[in-house]
């Protein structure tokens, strides 16, 4: 590490570089270099006794006159200790594009720049070295008798032959064993070459081309790949969305452009890339945070040396650069898994509308269901909008019938009917759908005696009972207990797990259909995604079977086989009181029927529910969401939310009881004074919150906002943190950017000591 007399010693001929530095702390900070450095090119420097990653921003000779190697405040500057390899810096749109970021999320700087890095990266570690391709070779008939001795490895060969050269470490996301691949290897029937740095070859398309509907022919001409806008695709269920996804890529592939593609769950990857190498001969790079740091950090080097024609990822993708990018992808751009709830909590949907704009590119969403924000955007002309009414290949579409409940928990004459249908469906080798959006055996554990409930200690929460695993677990802080023989309170053995959960769901199908198999698929048997392969491919292999699961079979699968579908529990979001959840409910159940019928069967859905005359009904019958967002829409401009509003929510939270609410409590009263036109130095407040966000500030105070609360959400305690929430709303951007930067200022200079508090622009969860 540099000493003083080396910085003293440093020639005036040096040279200033701001660098943007991973910490919560909402500035840049001037560094010393010897050499001159580009914007985003990565140093290593030492901030407050630790070595960090940091990212150059600019970069200014100093003055041989008045040059020294003081910052303006009179502290000597520090040296930077490394300077990375020009490979790992960042390029102008990716910077340009953390900056917007940073400045519209509030977020420091710096913070953002090391979201958009690979962790290996992020810690200083060099870029590997080229990856190493596994590529077939010709079998002999005496090796093809030894394979047939090894049906593991003859399996591994026959996919690898159909998918040809792939990177080795793609081979775990194509359900590949290792032990297979070490043993062909070993055989030399599979031969591992160091993949080649350089231009891969042209695109080559591996399957003809299927015959588009009318639809599907005029959405194609509509969407001019030429022009940077951005296009909603909306289209139901089973419409043909993905075709024209891979039409469109075509086009900007055959130019040697490279095109992205977001998907919202790590779980659809692995089909996502079937399907592209199904139809392209491409080079393909995964992207998400399930893979290993070596294969974020290649696939990295891949997409930003042009390498990679096709990235797939989830939302951290976004920030991957591109270094011949052509087309944006996002797909189900309803999903809230778009958006990031710890840390940087940004939109990977809404940036990727920013990316696009900044480097001129066109931006494709598209969804079944898309978001109210979307439509909303559509609606406005913002974006281009483009939609198939009609299910392809003469599919019909699913229908919805409305099954009325005495309660909002199933009973046994509707059990008893339910169990009739789904019998006649699997007589005939169909497959049935139970979704039921909770995971675990029963919701709640209940003494009938003295009427104690198993609670959570660390939050506000009833503990799941998972009877497979005997553990009570909390679903919000992940604490896990043995339940008990005897009530805690009473001492009496009358225990009693209530309500239902996929566990419990899967128990009783078992019980009730013993000749058909039921597979489960939730957060606890998908834990990792070759364990939801493995289901996914015994739902695709077209067995009469059950499937239950929770919300995530809804997430884009395609199971041709599937001709009904239960929906259960509906009620919870019918009667929330969070305004987004009639909305979620809404595209839950029409993503949801939206799997079944998509073969040559006709498809049916059944929604259980105590509210059979909610106005929501109609649309679901009509299986018309345009009209439901229309609808909903004008309700959330009546009642002034978004996205006719800008919100923004500002959560402090800590380990004492009353400290978070006391504290926003007086954040509120501030900025009430400064919103009424009290004397407030808005600039020099909204400065403190970020350099650049000081371009927000204004003399004019912020009239078009209001301040709620404080207020605690409905889980009060979580984790043992005690949480509480103020609301900003705003009809202008620039009013809520301001006031939200008033607050950031108060809270830097004014929380009190253990308190934890964060901005979150744009919510999508509970207030």
């Amino acid at each position: 590490m540099p000493d003083e007399t080396s910085d003293q010693a440093l020639s005036l001929h040096g040279y200033r570089v701001e660098i943007a530095v991973p910490v919560p702390i909402p500035k840049t900070y001037d560094y010393l270099s010897q050499a001159p450095l580009m914007p985003g090119q990565l140093v290593g420097v030492n901030f407050a006794g630790r070595t960090l990653v940091g990212v150059a921003l600019q970069c200014q000779p100093l003055d041989p006159k008045t040059g020294t190697s003081e910052a303006a405040s009179g502290y000597r500057l520090k040296s930077i200790d490394t300077v990375f390899s020009a490979a790992t810096s960042l390029p102008p749109p990716i910077l340009e594009l953390c900056r917007w970021a940073a400045n519209y999320y509030l977020h420091p700087l710096g913070e953002v720049l090391s979201v958009a890095l690979p962790s290996a990266l992020r810690k200083g570690a060099p870029l590997t070295k080229p990856p190493i391709m596994l590529q077939t070779v010709d079998l002999s008939e005496q090796n093809l008798e030894q394979l047939n001795r090894a049906p593991k490895q003859r399996l591994a060969y026959q996919k690898l032959l159909e998918l040809g050269p792939i990177d080795a470490q793609e081979a775990k996301v194509h359900d590949l064993p290792r032990e297979a691949i070490r043993n062909l290897v070993r055989r030399g029937l599979l031969l591992e070459i160091a993949a080649t740095v350089g231009t891969p070859p042209a695109p080559r398309l591996r399957e003809s081309l299927p015959t588009l509907t009318l639809e599907q022919r005029e959405a194609l001409t509509a969407v001019n790949l030429d022009q940077a806008r951005t296009t909603l695709v909306q289209g139901v269920t089973g419409s043909g969305k993905t075709e024209l996804y891979l039409r469109w890529m075509w086009d900007i592939l055959s130019t040697g452009k490279q095109v992205l593609v977001l998907v919202p769950e790590i779980a659809l990857t692995p089909q996502t890339v079937a399907r592209f190498r199904a139809r392209f001969d491409a080079q393909i790079a995964v992207f998400h945070s399930g893979l290993s740091e070596r294969q974020r950090q290649d696939a990295w080097s891949e997409c930003k040396e042009g390498r990679a024609q096709i990235v797939l990822g989830t939302r951290s993708a976004l920030f991957v650069p591109l270094r011949n990018p052509g087309l944006i992808i996002i797909d189900e751009e309803h999903d809230a898994s778009f958006k990031q709830q710890e840390g940087f909590r940004y939109s990977a949907r809404d940036l990727a509308v920013v990316r696009g704009q900044i480097e001129r590119l066109p931006v494709i969403l598209g969804s079944a269901t898309p978001s109210l924000e979307t439509l909303h955007n559509a609606t406005s002309n913002k974006y281009q909008h483009v939609q198939l009414l009609h299910r392809a290949a003469d599919a019909a579409p699913e229908r919805y019938d409305i099954w009325s409940l005495p309660s909002p928990h199933l009973d046994r004459a509707t059990q008893s009917k339910m169990y009739e249908v789904i019998r006649r469906d699997l007589t005939v080798g169909g497959q049935v759908l139970v979704m039921i959006n909770r995971r675990g055996f029963a919701p709640v554990l209940y003494c009938t005696h003295c009427q104690w409930i198993a609670q959570c200690r660390q939050c506000d929460a009833r503990l799941t009972l998972h009877q497979a695993r005997s553990r009570l677990i909390c679903h919000h802080c992940s604490a896990m207990s043995s339940p008990p023989a005897v009530c805690p309170q009473c001492n009496s053995p009358t225990l009693t797990p209530l309500g239902e959960g996929t566990q419990r769901l899967e128990s009783d199908l078992q019980r009730a259909f013993p000749d058909f198999p039921v597979i489960r698929i939730d957060g606890d048997s998908a834990r990792s995604k070759d364990q939801l392969q493995g289901l996914l491919n015994r739902i695709q292999s077209g067995e009469a079977c059950i499937l239950v699961g929770t919300q995530l079979v809804s997430k884009g699968h395609h199971f041709p086989h599937l001709t009904l579908a239960f929906l259960l529990e509906s009620d919870q979001g019918l009667l929330s009181s969070d305004y987004r959840a009639l909305e979620r409910t809404v595209q839950l159940i029409f993503q949801t029927g939206g799997r079944v019928g998509r073969g040559a069967k006709k498809g049916e859905v059944k929604l259980l529910t105590s509210q059979p005359d909610h106005p929501i009904m109609r649309f679901v019958k009509a299986r018309d969401y345009s009209a439901f967002a229309k609808w909903h829409l004008a309700q959330r401009k009546t009642l002034e939310l978004p996205p006719i509003q800008k919100f923004g929510v500002i959560r402090a939270e800590s380990t004492q009881p009353n400290i978070a609410h006391q504290c926003l409590d007086q954040l509120a009263s501030y900025l009430r004074l400064a919103l009424a036109g009290e004397p407030v130095d808005l600039s020099t407040q909204t400065a403190a919150a970020s350099p650049d966000q000081a371009k927000l500030s204004s003399n004019e105070p912020p009239s078009r906002c209001e301040v709620f609360g404080p207020i605690p959400p409905l889980m009060e305690k979580k984790n043992r943190w005690y949480r509480s929430q103020l609301l900003v709303s705003a009809s202008r951007l620039r009013d809520r950017q301001i006031t939200l930067g008033l607050a950031i200022a108060w809270l830097s200079a004014n929380s009190p000591r253990g308190l934890r508090w964060h901005i979150d622009v744009d919510p999508i969860d509970q207030i």
